[in-house]
This record gives structure tokens, C-alpha cells and sequence, in this order.
């Protein structure tokens, strides 16, 4: 056995963000969604979604949106509340099989399909680049936070192109990584203001 003691000292990681990586010419919009207890997420993240994002992508005039899940449970809520609303849309997840994943890439790109489902583990597994998105909407911030700078890069030079990416003040650890150490102290601290955006 070995002492250490005094061979080793913690610090607290500062984070750059990977926000810094992104090339596209997107507006990137942080929406903080209403306070919750970690246990009450998924269902106060759903009704924000559903009364505040969901009303302005069916609105814009079919403006074609990558819509980014981090949870495959999540994945499932989305689908079957849009199948029963009529929403138009594709889905890719890990599940998803390949020629599948081949058509709902090509309704998409094409505008058959307005909205495309796109999973965390999906991205993690297959790295497709999704063509013919015009704005990028993060349901929840991905736990790798380089995948945030390749999906918001799938904009490309897309003129007007925008994204927006719901968080939670609990989600307070992939903020940092996303955003850097520095403004994700202050995306919380200001609990007056819900919305942050980068140009």
C-alpha cells in the first residue's frame, strides 16, 4: 500500500465550449424550459415543446427541422404524439433499418417530409450527414457535446439558417461543454431571463 497524499490535486474543469466549432451561419437559441424537479423532466420538457416549439414549426411554411433527441424514450413520446396529430415527418433511431433509413432520409432532403426525428444513439452508431434541414431544434442537449457542433453543421451555408436547443437548469453539465464554463454559469445564474442566443 501507498500513500498519495500530495501527489495528486483536483481541479474543476473550465470548458471552451464546442459551440466554437460550429461553422454554419446559424442563430443558435438556448430556451431554458420551466423549473422542474430531474424526476419531472421528461413530462414538463413534453408540454413546452408541444405549447411553445411544436406551433412555430408547423407555422414557418414547412421550413424543413432536424429535430435532435437525446432519449430514445423521448424518441418514442415524439413519434406517437405526432403520428396522432398528423404531423409530417421521418424518423431515424438506432432501430431504425437501413433502407428505412434511406427513405426517410430521402423524404426529407426532398420536402415529402417536413420534420425529421433524428436520435442521440442514431448519430453515436451511423454519423450520416442529414441534407435539406433549414433549422436545427435540440429537444434536449446531447450528452456528447461534439455531436451539438456536427448537427448544428449539417446547416451548411443554408441562408437564414437557425437552431434552438431546450435546457433545463439541472442539464447545467452538457451546458458547459456545449456553451464553455463561463456562460453556462451565467445561463443559470439569470433564472429572469429563458432565452440566450448566439449569433
Amino acid at each position: 500500500c501507498r500513500n498519495a497524499r500530495g501527489a495528486f490535486r483536483i481541479r474543476q474543469a473550465r470548458f471552451g465550449g464546442s459551440i466554437r466549432q460550429v461553422v454554419a451561419p446559424a442563430r443558435q437559441t438556448f430556451r431554458r424550459i420551466p423549473p422542474c424537479e430531474p424526476s419531472d423532466d421528461g413530462d414538463v420538457r413534453f408540454s413546452f415543446f408541444c405549447s411553445e416549439i411544436l406551433p412555430q414549426l408547423q407555422d414557418v411554411g414547412g421550413t424543413p427541422t432536424l429535430l435532435f433527441v437525446p432519449s430514445y424514450f423521448d424518441f418514442v413520446r415524439l413519434r406517437n404524439h405526432f403520428r396522432e396529430e398528423m404531423v409530417s415527418f421521418s424518423a431515424c433511431s438506432e432501430y431504425t433499418e437501413g433502407k428505412d433509413i434511406a427513405r426517410a432520409r430521402t423524404r426529407f432532403f426532398n420536402g415529402i417530409r417536413q420534420i425529421m426525428l433524428y436520435t442521440e444513439r442514431f448519430h453515436f452508431f451511423r454519423r450520416y450527414t442529414i441534407r435539406g434541414a433549414h433549422r436545427i431544434v435540440f429537444y434536449g442537449l446531447p450528452q456528447h457535446a461534439h455531436f451539438y457542433t456536427e448537427v448544428v453543421n449539417f446547416l451548411g451555408s443554408v441562408p437564414e439558417a437557425s437552431c434552438i436547443a431546450l435546457f433545463a437548469n439541472h442539464d447545467a453539465l452538457a451546458l458547459e461543454r456545449i456553451v464553455g464554463t463561463s456562460a453556462a454559469r451565467r445561463m443559470i445564474r439569470k433564472q429572469h431571463r429563458s432565452v440566450f442566443t448566439y449569433c
